[in-house]
């Protein structure tokens, strides 16, 4: 009686014996049953016709395989290898069976996993061969084949899980190497310039090789081939370097003994990247055509690996640069008491999900301490997002917060995502929040709360996830008072309140804000300065400085611009900011007589010093006497001597 003998899987030489009906599939119910994945309960039955047997699939869904080709149904002759899910077995009839005699054929085993596949052909065809090794050379020449389908499998997956190119490199070496006949490998690409052709990759059989930074000229390579390559785009095949008229003169093809070369072109969208060469010094294994067509598939596909590799470190590279420049661009500057208590409420409040209330004077650089937020918050992989209310009209605020939809009003062409929605998972910021409108405030103040919207013109309520941090240079409270800003928005607002204190008021962090401008406009510039002079810091320390940091970000960068100097000097600052000392060394002047006016001197040193100390202390008496460690009344007294009050400037 006919059988199957189960050769690879579960139940391994186990022999069923074929009636007229024997049933394949997952179900206990099967004559033959399989309990493994990818076969169907009734995948598929062997049924008698007649004195032959035939195998029919039962509409599974990965099939039955015969001798590696998928079959609906087919009559069984000896020997054939039928393939269900990954269970091979073999149809071993009676001796005295009537069947028609015909070769077996060639045997491919069916498999999504290319090592698997490889892995499974070894063992069909060591099945399939015959005794007289008839069917051994056509046999071999499926393992062959099957290993370099395989190989071109690795290089395609390369391209899709290997983004750094000295890893790539080496994998599309090890790769070639392992189905092609050489003892060497090398990939040779153009540096940055475009200009050199550099060996960047080297491998040996046996081993990675150490040489991976020799010199061009040290590879035994024709120049004249390389060249040739790369000018016509076309691969070279030199089945005996010895002999080959191209490598005449070339002392390393003859004292390494080289015997057979290929060298093709890395090319990826019409540009050339480099070349792939090869060579083997053993006699007899010269390269032949079929080497030569593998290599250029490889070397394509290698190429578009390489390209995209090449691109993602170019785009890791400009990231990191834009990430510092940015770094550099908001950086907080400063250690004086007043800069380091923000700083430090800053830290507390950035692990926390509320929103945040900045107030300041206008340039204190309160969207730095937003960004600052931002960074030091779960949020700061998510996008960091800043719009000026006051720089948007009133008619359009509301489409670029929340967004519209199409035909919502004239000009909208298309649907509009808004900044609500843009910003979603990270931090939206709203600088001068003071000015938005007070019928737009309704709607800001639901998505605060619910986290939900609807665009302009639309009816679909859209979830955002956004951290809110606002920001004003006005009273808001004053503002609610005056019925311009509604108090329920005011209080979702300013849960954390942060008070960024005016430049005047940290009069220390001057010198160091300066330096710090004129490190960054010089780069900018390219300029040589080496610093600032004394007297002009004396200036930059003296000025009150209404526009806060930014108005000294400005002052420095124009003063490193005009200065012919490598020092900023008094001279090179502005009229306002380089006459305040002027105006107290005028205290110091010698009359015409040769006269010393040394009560007048004495007298607008002291007013300039008391002015600076309450304007360091934000006009409190208490601090600015503490500063000046003198009493409150001798405080009282001399501001009443000289006319100050608690708004009084050093300038003044």
């Amino acid at each position: 009686m006919p059988r199957l003998v189960i050769v690879r899987g579960p139940a391994k030489g186990t022999s069923y014996e074929l009636g007229d009906l024997a049933t394949i599939g997952r179900a206990s119910t099967n004559t033959i049953q399989l309990r493994i994945k990818r076969v169907s309960r009734e995948h598929a039955r062997i049924e008698r016709r007649g004195n032959q047997y035939v195998a029919v699939d039962l509409g599974s869904r990965n099939g039955i395989y015969i001798n590696g080709r998928r079959s609906t149904d087919r009559v069984l002759k000896p020997g054939d290898h039928v393939l269900i899910g990954t269970v091979l077995m073999v149809y071993d009839p009676p001796e005295d069976a009537d069947t028609l005699e015909d070769d077996v054929g060639p045997a491919i085993v069916y498999s999504e996993d290319a090592s698997a596949a490889t892995a499974s052909l070894d063992t069909v065809l060591s099945l399939a061969a015959s005794e007289d090794g008839a069917d051994v050379p056509a046999l071999d020449d499926l393992v062959e084949a099957n290993r370099k389908l395989k190989a071109l499998y690795d290089v395609s997956d390369a391209i899709y899980s290997v983004l750094d190119l000295d890893q790539l490199l080496k994998r599309i070496l090890s790769v070639v190497l392992r189905i092609l006949p050489a003892d060497r490998g090398v990939i040779l690409l153009y540096d940055d310039v475009g200009s050199a052709l550099k060996p960047v990759a080297v491998r040996r059989r046996k081993g990675a090789s150490a040489e991976a930074d020799m010199a061009l000229r040290d590879l035994p390579v024709s120049r004249t081939v390389l060249d040739q390559v790369v000018r016509e785009r076309k691969a070279v095949l030199t089945a005996d370097a010895m002999v080959d008229p191209r490598f005449d003169g070339s002392d390393s093809v003859s004292i390494q003994n080289i015997r057979s070369m290929l060298c093709v072109p890395l090319l990826s969208r019409k540009t050339c990247f480099g070349v792939l060469y090869l060579d083997t010094c053993r006699p007899t294994h010269q390269f032949v055509e079929e080497d030569l067509r593998l290599l250029t598939t490889v070397a394509r596909q290698a190429a578009t690996a390489i390209a995209n590799a090449r691109s993602h470190g170019a785009l890791r590279r400009e990231t990191r640069e834009l990430r510092f420049r940015i770094s550099e661009k908001f950086v907080i500057v400063g250690s004086s008491p007043q800069l380091k208590a923000v700083l430090d409420q800053t830290q507390r409040v950035a692990a926390s999900g509320s929103t945040v209330l900045i107030t300041g004077e206008t340039g204190t650089g309160k969207e730095l301490i937003a960004r600052a937020i931002h960074e030091e918050s779960p949020r700061s992989r998510a996008p960091f997002i800043c719009i000026n209310c006051a720089a948007v009209p009133d008619t359009l605020l509301d489409s670029e917060l929340f967004g519209h939809e199409r035909g919502a009003f004239t000009g909208a062409h298309k649907t509009r995502h808004g900044l609500f929605a843009r910003a979603n998972r990270g931090t939206l910021f709203l600088d001068e929040v003071g000015e938005v409108p007070l019928a737009l405030q309704s709607k800001l103040l639901r998505v605060v709360e619910s986290k939900c919207f609807e665009r302009v013109g639309g009816s679909r309520t859209i979830q955002t996830d956004v951290r809110l941090i606002a920001a004003t240079n006005q009273d808001l409270k004053q503002l609610v008072a005056d019925g311009r800003f509604r108090q329920d928005l005011y209080y979702r607002l300013a849960v954390v309140p942060l008070h960024v204190p005016p430049l005047r008021g940290r009069t220390g962090d001057i010198p160091e804000l300066a330096g710090h401008f004129v490190k960054r406009y010089v780069k900018e510039t390219g300029k040589r300065i080496e610093g600032i002079t004394d007297e002009a810091m004396s200036a930059l320390s003296t000025y009150p400085w209404p526009g806060n940091v930014r108005e000294l970000q400005n002052v420095i960068e124009r003063a490193v611009i005009l200065t012919h100097g490598d020092i900023i000097e008094l001279d090179d600052l502005p009229d306002g900011v380089a006459s305040v000392p002027s105006r107290l060394d005028a205290e110091y002047t010698v009359s015409s007589r040769g006269n010393l006016r040394l009560a007048a001197a004495v007298s607008g040193l002291e007013r300039h010093i008391i002015a600076r100390a309450l304007a360091k202390a934000n006009g409190k008496k208490i601090e600015a006497a503490r500063i000046l460690d003198i009493s409150r009344p001798t405080l009282d007294k001399k501001m009443k001597e000289y006319g100050l009050n608690t708004r009084s400037q050093p300038g003044d």
